[in-house]
């Protein structure tokens, strides 16, 4: 469980930090011409962040195990290697 909250907050920050530096490299591949939702309203768009982490957390802190144990009650084994020895190497995450 810990890995999977440790992927998703590197892989979120590393895109928020790319974002947030607004580099020109990566600014002409926006989608669109707008400005960051955090530089047109932030308060707004602080609230929405919260709200999405609460419910990524909910997600992943709450469902996932509830259904992983379900899975696991049936008698079937999981399709994932939970164990350290199954964390992929940074070159494997990354792609």
């Amino acid at each position: 469980m810990g890995q999977h909250y440790l992927g998703f907050t590197i892989c979120w920050t590393f895109y928020a930090t790319l974002n947030y530096l607004e580099l020109p490299f990566f600014e002409q591949y926006k989608a669109f011409d707008d400005p960051w939702p955090w530089k047109a309203d932030f308060e707004k768009w602080l609230k929405l962040f919260f709200e999405s982490m609460k419910l990524v957390s909910f997600n992943n802190g709450v469902l996932i195990p509830i259904l992983a144990f379900m899975y696991y009650m049936q008698g079937q084994e999981l399709p994932y290697d939970f164990s350290p020895q199954g964390v992929p190497t940074p070159i494997k995450f990354a792609i």
